[in-house]
This record gives C-alpha cells, sequence and structure tokens, in this order.
C-alpha cells in the first residue's frame, strides 16, 4: 500500500536486489553526514522526532525556516519513525553565521514540538536541547527526572549540566554552559 501512494505521487520506490544493492544503499544513508564536509566544515546536526504523518508540512516549514536566514539545510532523516536530522552548515570564523544558524535551529526544533514531535529522537538531551525542556515537559515531570536523576547520582557527577535544565552543581569552568542555557542565541 505504501509503495502504491509514493508511486502515485510521482515517487520512485527501489527494493534491493541483493545484499551488494542493500549495502550500497545504506552506503548513500550513512555517508551523508560526512558529504556534509563538503559544503560546509561546520554544522548543526537537529535530532527531533514527529509524528509521520506530519513529515510533509515539517519540511516543508524547515525550509521556509532556511530561507528566511538564508541557509541551506540538507535533511537527513527516518521517515519510518519520524525521526529529523536537519544540517545546518555555518561558518565557524563568522559570528553572524553562527547566530543564524542557532536561531533557525531553535525554530526548527519548536516546529517540530509544535507538530507533536519530541526534543529528541534518538541522541538524547545534551548541552545545546536544555532549553527546550521546559517548552515540552512541566514543571512536574522535570521535577520527577531531577529525583530520579538524585537517587542514582546524589553528588552530580555524571553528566554534570546535561539533561535537565538544572545548571546547580557545574563547575565554575562551565561558565559558556550557563551562558548557552540563559541566553542561548547570543554568540560572544
Amino acid at each position: 500500500m505504501v509503495s502504491k501512494v509514493i508511486e502515485g505521487n510521482g515517487g520512485e520506490v527501489r527494493v534491493p536486489k541483493g545484499d551488494e544493492e542493500e549495502e550500497r544503499l545504506w552506503k548513500g544513508r550513512k555517508g551523508a553526514f560526512a558529504a556534509m564536509g563538503v559544503i560546509s566544515s561546520a554544522y548543526l546536526t537537529l535530532d527531533s522526532n514527529i509524528p509521520r504523518s506530519k513529515l510533509p508540512e515539517v519540511l516543508e516549514g524547515v525550509y521556509r525556516i532556511a530561507s528566511r536566514y538564508g541557509l541551506f539545510v540538507a535533511n537527513v532523516f527516518h521517515a519510518a519513525d519520524g525521526n529529523l536530522h536537519p544540517l545546518i552548515p555555518y561558518d565557524p570564523e563568522n559570528k553572524s553565521s553562527i547566530q543564524r544558524a542557532l536561531e533557525a535551529s531553535a525554530e526548527i526544533v519548536r516546529l517540530a514540538l509544535r507538530a507533536g514531535g519530541v526534543v529528541s529522537g534518538e541522541h538524547g538531551i545534551g548541552i545545546e536541547k536544555l532549553r527546550f525542556m521546559e517548552d515540552y515537559y512541566s514543571s512536574s515531570d522535570l521535577e520527577i527526572m531531577e529525583r530520579i536523576k538524585g537517587n542514582f547520582d546524589p553528588n552530580r557527577l555524571l553528566n554534570p549540566c546535561k539533561l535537565l535544565p538544572r545548571l546547580e552543581g557545574c563547575k565554575a569552568k562551565d561558565e559558556n554552559l550557563r551562558i548557552l542555557y540563559k541566553r542561548p542565541l547570543e554568540v560572544e
């Protein structure tokens, strides 16, 4: 049925005819991130998960956001499970380029959340996603997560400053983390 829908909309369905062809298709998918090195020496990789039914709408939104910021965005994703990995190239030597990439990435994550998605599809919550935790989870949810983490890590030694948006316990040398969380779109 899926094949008929794709073909009915002008798409092509290719099923590998043997191990060699299957390996070639996987090689193309796995090489997508490395291929970005030809476009830019640096890029942001996003990781949101959305309902599959929202994929066309969200992809259109991603391209609108990219256009507004004057950015190229490559979309690499797992269509079957709704996992999106928009790749946003930027010039690490150009503060304006970094700023535009960060602002566009925040808009893309919030677009995914509005579409019924989640902050992370498979790579977890790191430093850059802290600012979205309160957009997705209630304060009660975050409090429960904090209590669970506290039971396993009472001295806050494991992954400090990650997963939960509370920055207490971060070492003084991590002042940049505080700046990223409190003022996430300002580039100094």
